[in-house]
């Protein structure tokens, strides 16, 4: 079956996550992904590897579906960078906590009287990638028209900002910094953890009520109906007044059960309503293994692993997931076939220590 981006090659000069995830989620899409990288490997590779020696599963997470060889590291490219050029932080170095404390993710997250917090997810790497991903789709169908290429530049910090623009009103309201809040919302209550059976580190829900319906369904789940029937507190933005009270209405009711038990209920009943998953219930999870987004791929030297897939689906065009290259893997299938180097070349550059 043909695949969105059938034909197109792309050279993967990238490292670490940023640049590694704009090239997966092309290669997921069906690009022919070349990922070139010195004799020795790209930093991602080897440097967060539990184990000395082996490709780490940083490495392996991020590079799937594609090809991989190795070439001269004098060859540089970059299209993601943390602040982008023309700016006062333009030569400024970047990882992702860099970022998001740049790009205002770190002012907003955390309880409101502790300090600004880092966010787990990769707002600024992955997001950064993705962002890219984005724009040389734009360039592709622009080409289209042009016949002309174009420089596509994507800046983590700036990634960040749009991510949490909608958090922005805040200073558009008050003139002042968007507060923290913890896990608990500004605009609705109740939108918050409950703990949950048996009381483990992550056996918690969120909880979160938007709409008068969805207020009356929880208030019937938790045994409060006569509080659904309350005009009083039928406007979410009220019971943020009083989200104390909310809270501990709710909280006694999900400490009797399990996280799966109070989601399945609520959700069942109309409540939004999530289970706290650790990354071990998220690679088992039954759900994401139905859909295939999670699928157990076999590594050469890692052996089985489970491996998370392209949230992107395509009617006419399904991702197929395959292992991350190993280093030079396929020098012999590029080298030979893409630039018509014959086997002994192929061995003397490898002698020289080009490849």
């Amino acid at each position: 079956m043909a695949h969105a981006l059938d034909g197109i090659r792309v050279l993967d000069l990238t490292q670490y996550e940023a640049g590694p995830s704009c090239t997966q989620m092309l290669a997921w899409l069906g690009a022919e992904v070349i990922k070139i990288e010195p004799p020795t490997g790209e930093p991602g590779r080897t440097a967060l590897s539990d184990k000395r020696g082996e490709d780490a599963w940083f490495f392996l997470l991020l590079n799937s579906c594609k090809k991989g060889v190795t070439l001269n590291p004098r060859l540089i490219a970059a299209s993601v960078k943390g602040f982008g050029g023309g700016g006062p932080y333009a030569d400024y170095k970047s990882f992702e906590w860099i970022a998001q404390a740049m790009g205002g993710a770190m002012s907003m997250t955390g309880s409101p009287d502790g300090p600004p917090t880092k966010a787990i997810g990769g707002l600024a790497d992955t997001g950064a990638g993705l962002h890219t991903a984005i724009g040389i789709l734009a360039a592709i169908i622009q080409r289209q028209a042009t016949g002309a290429g174009q420089q596509v530049e994507v800046a983590q910090q700036e990634s960040v900002v749009n991510l949490l623009r909608i958090h922005l009103r805040e200073s558009y309201a008050t003139g002042k910094p968007a507060p923290r809040q913890g896990n608990r919302s500004a605009a609705a209550a109740p939108s918050n953890i409950y703990r949950c059976r048996p009381g483990g580190p992550n056996d918690y829900v969120f909880i979160h009520c938007a709409t008068v319906e969805m207020w009356k369904a929880l208030t019937r789940i938790v045994g409060r109906p006569e509080l659904g029937d309350d005009s009083r507190y039928h406007d979410r933005r009220d019971r943020v007044q009083i989200v104390d009270e909310v809270d501990e209405m709710i909280e006694a009711w999900p400490e009797k059960r399990t996280k799966h038990e109070v989601m399945d209920i609520m959700a069942s009943a109309g409540v939004p309503c999530g289970a706290v998953l650790d990354s071990t219930e998220i690679l088992a999870d039954p759900h994401l293994r139905k859909r295939r987004f999670i699928v157990d791929l076999e590594h050469p030297r890692r052996g089985p692993y489970p491996m998370p897939g392209n949230p992107v689906r395509l009617s006419d065009s399904p991702t197929e997931v395959g292992r991350s290259p190993l280093l030079g893997e396929h020098n012999a299938d590029v080298y030979g076939k893409l630039l018509g180097y014959k086997s002994d070349d192929i061995e003397q550059l490898k002698r020289d220590g080009v490849i």
